[in-house]
Formats: structure tokens, C-alpha cells, sequence
């Protein structure tokens, strides 16, 4: 009997943790990296990169991201899809919700974003939701970034469609074939299964969501989920290989459905990137 005492508050323990606490614990990680396509002597440039919003309603968690994104004064803010819970990707409401709140997003370089997962941003509907907000939404685009002291970045922003990489992969080169500068490159896409190609192109910083850091994870086990096509290989955080720095956030949201609406030693987080020339 007190053997299944125990049990039964050990599981009621991990419950509360993973459903009430750990989802509104949100956090902003700070990362490092450096890049031979800087100046030496230029300064550092400040990069908040968010995944994974999942807006279902506006509530706490939206609340800390605000006041995260206003402490963290980033030069350019970078978003990698994934922007409404999948059980309200129809519903107007949440859509309003989702432009109140990156509406209040600002950085002096700009806001950039790409869409998530197809099943789950809906081109159709998504798309529009950034009109006249301020965040400029890139559909296999590459663009050039100018930071505060002059430095140019490269921009790529490319749509993912997880079921074609090979498609993905072909409108990433095209975009890269039109490259016209030397500086740091930055890969934006919603998902980490084209790292073995990002290191292939050079690509110096690629930024990405999707696996939620497999949202929850178990002690000298790791994620049990990835929903990504190379498994465990990328998981979550930071990975180097190469001349590519690749971070994968754990995410802000839930993706909805039936996927669990719990984070079991999995926080919610944004990252604060700064990329700084080599020393």
C-alpha cells in the first residue's frame, strides 16, 4: 500500500510539473558563436531567434515572451514558424491573437519569419496574418541585413515542406545562387533536417524549431519524440559542425491535437544569439 502511495504521488508530481509548471517557466537561452566573415573588430550582433509559438489564446506565457524580447534588446528578431496551436489553426480568433502579439514585436534591424510546418501553418491562411503587422514573412527569399555598425548578414528564409526535402533543398540553392556578399550567412527554416546540406553550403548560423527539444524528456534517455526524419540526430540546442552553428529551440508553444500538451524537463525558451567575429 505504501509502496503504491508513493508511486501514485511521484506521478501526480510529474503531471503538475509537466502540464502547470514547466510550460510557464519560459526561458531565454544565450549562445555565442562566432563567424571568419566578420571584421575583426566589429561589433557583436544580437540575433533573438523564437519557435514554435503555437498561440492557442494570448495568456502568461505570451506575457513573459514580451517582456523576454523587451530585457533581451536584440538588433534583429528571427521567428521559424509554427505560429498557432493545431486544434485552432482555422479559427479566427486565435489568428487575431497571433497578429496582437507579434505585432508588439521590435527590433532596429527588423523582424523576419517563415512558416512552419504545412499542416500546421496553412499557407493560405497564414500568410495574410502578417500583413501590416510589421514582420516582414519570407517565402524563399534571401535578403541582406545591415547591423548596427554597418555590417551586411544574408538572410535566407525558405518555406518547409517536410514530405519534399529534396524540393527544399533545390529552392535553397537557387536562392544561394544569387548571393552577392561575402558576410555571414543565416539559414532560416522551420525544421533541422537540412543540416547535412547547410554544412555543405557553408552556411555560418541556421535556426530552426519543429522537434520542441522532443518536449518530453526523460533522464538518461532523452527526448522520446522528435518528429523529425533524422531522428535524434538534431534534437535540441546547439550543434557545430563545420563552419555551421546550428540552434534547434525547444520552442515557446504545444503543437495541439493529440500531441501532449505537457513539457517534462523540456522548458519553453527563446535564444539570444550574438555573433561575433573571430578573435
Amino acid at each position: 500500500l505504501c509502496a503504491n502511495i508513493v508511486v501514485q504521488l511521484l506521478a501526480f508530481a510529474a503531471l503538475y510539473r509537466g502540464a502547470i509548471v514547466e510550460p510557464r517557466r519560459l526561458e531565454m537561452t544565450r549562445l555565442t558563436v562566432t563567424s571568419d566573415r566578420l571584421p575583426a573588430g566589429s561589433s557583436p550582433i544580437r540575433i533573438l531567434h523564437v519557435s514554435d509559438l503555437h498561440i492557442e489564446r494570448l495568456g502568461v506565457r505570451e506575457g513573459q515572451l514580451l517582456e523576454l524580447i523587451k530585457s533581451a534588446a536584440p538588433d534583429f528578431i528571427l521567428i521559424s514558424g509554427d505560429y498557432v496551436n493545431t486544434s485552432n489553426r482555422e479559427d479566427p480568433l486565435t489568428h487575431q491573437h497571433v497578429r496582437e502579439l507579434l505585432g508588439q514585436f521590435a527590433a532596429p534591424g527588423g523582424v523576419f519569419g517563415v512558416l512552419g510546418s504545412p499542416g500546421v501553418d496553412l499557407h493560405s491562411i497564414i500568410a495574410p496574418l502578417f500583413d501590416g503587422i510589421g514582420v516582414r514573412l519570407l517565402r524563399d527569399e534571401l535578403v541582406e541585413l545591415t547591423s548596427p555598425d554597418g555590417q551586411v548578414l544574408q538572410l535566407v528564409g525558405l518555406d518547409c515542406f517536410h514530405r519534399n526535402l529534396a524540393g527544399d533543398v533545390l529552392r535553397l540553392d537557387a536562392l544561394l545562387a544569387g548571393r552577392t556578399e561575402d558576410g555571414p550567412l543565416i539559414l532560416l527554416y522551420h525544421s533541422p533536417e537540412l543540416m547535412p546540406q547547410a554544412v555543405e553550403r557553408n552556411i555560418d548560423l541556421y535556426l530552426c524549431g519543429h522537434t520542441h527539444g522532443g518536449q518530453v524528456r526523460l533522464p538518461f534517455v532523452g527526448a522520446l519524440l522528435t518528429s523529425s526524419r533524422l531522428g535524434r540526430r538534431y534534437v535540441m540546442g546547439h550543434y557545430h559542425e563545420e563552419r555551421t552553428h546550428l540552434y534547434i529551440s525547444r520552442g515557446v508553444g504545444f503543437e495541439g491535437l493529440g500531441a501532449p500538451r505537457v513539457r517534462f524537463l523540456c522548458p519553453p525558451e527563446i535564444t539570444l544569439i550574438t555573433l561575433e567575429p573571430h578573435r
